[in-house]
């Protein structure tokens, strides 16, 4: 799903077994809903956003595009 200038949306991503769903608010506060042996934050490089969540020290990663 597209982010549509950083309105509530709902992205969801599953990863071998395991779902894991975040909700970027407008204040740009994240919140993560995740299995307790995952980590999950987001980056932002050169005005792109991207998701990483960290399993068993392997990382998975997606491109949040606003575009």
């Amino acid at each position: 799903e597209k982010i549509d200038d950083w309105q509530i949306e709902r992205f969801q991503q599953s990863i071998q077994d395991d779902k894991i769903s975040f909700t970027i608010q407008t204040n740009h506060s994240e919140k993560y809903s995740m299995l307790s042996d995952m980590r999950a934050h987001i980056l932002r490089r050169d005005n792109n956003y991207q998701f990483i969540v960290t399993i068993n020290s392997k990382n998975y990663g997606c491109y949040l595009d606003n575009t």
